[in-house]
């Protein structure tokens, strides 16, 4: 049977062992992390350093060196907790800075930020940006962007003509998504407003009584040079109606 050598310990650590073996050499046995450790060493000096090494390679899987106080570090696994899933702190960090820097913008200043990026569109475009946007800023003076709500588009909305109520809803889509992109605003206030329908009315029919009454004042007017014009505009019938009066 064979018999198991028993092997006088000459060192040991909290892990490891080191053993004289018979041929001269020093042997460093045990296990860290449940790995196998079998090294040789030419002398005991060799042996007990490298032991030490072993053992300090094994901690560091579980330390992480940082520059963070400790009040930092607690305040970041505070943080974890509250994170959804998948986001980083990074990202939460990002859009923080992207709320502080909206904050230190107005309005007014946002909008000839914006305005200079129509500055290669044609001139009637540019001039209606800018008129429908300062319209808007100038009643929100004391506002910063990042405040401005839907509530605040509304009652700006509500102010202007219904038949230019599209074209500043337009108009403002634009220049917030503008602002969002560039980390001015987080959300575009316009997103949930929709343009309105224009209302189509059913086209009115002049009898014959008003269509003469019409003819018989655009030949009051201007010596008459009108009538012809008025009865192709109004409608073919009043070009019959037309040859019956004159």
């Amino acid at each position: 049977m064979h018999q198991i050598k028993i092997r006088r310990r000459l060192y040991s650590t909290e892990n490891l062992f080191v053993y004289s073996t018979s041929n001269g050499t020093y042997g460093i046995e045990g296990v860290i992390s449940s790995r196998r450790i079998r090294k040789r060493a030419k002398s005991l000096d060799e042996a007990i350093a490298a032991c030490h090494c072993l053992e300090e390679d094994s901690r560091d899987l579980y330390i992480v060196r940082t520059h963070l106080t400790s009040k930092q570090i607690r305040d970041a696994e505070h943080c974890f907790d509250f994170l959804p899933e998948g986001a980083s702190l990074t990202e939460i960090a990002t859009q923080f800075n992207r709320a502080e820097e909206a904050s230190k913008i107005s309005p007014d200043n946002a909008v000839w930020k914006y305005l200079e990026t129509k500055e290669h569109c044609s001139l009637s475009t540019y001039k209606q940006a800018k008129s429908l946007l300062l319209s808007f800023t100038v009643k929100c003076k004391e506002k910063n962007l990042h405040s401005i709500d839907t509530d605040s588009v509304v009652t700006h909305l509500s102010s202007v003509s219904p038949r230019s109520y599209n074209h500043h809803l337009r108009a403002m889509k634009g220049f917030f998504t503008w602002a969002k992109n560039e980390g001015f605003c987080l959300s575009n206030p316009c997103d949930n407003i929709k343009p309105r329908k224009a209302k189509h009315t059913e086209v009115g029919v002049l009898s014959c009584e008003d269509a003469e009454a019409l003819l018989c004042a655009s030949r009051r007017q201007h010596g008459g040079e009108l009538v012809a014009h008025t009865a192709v505009v109004y409608s073919p019938a009043y070009a019959r109606i037309l040859r019956c009066v004159t």
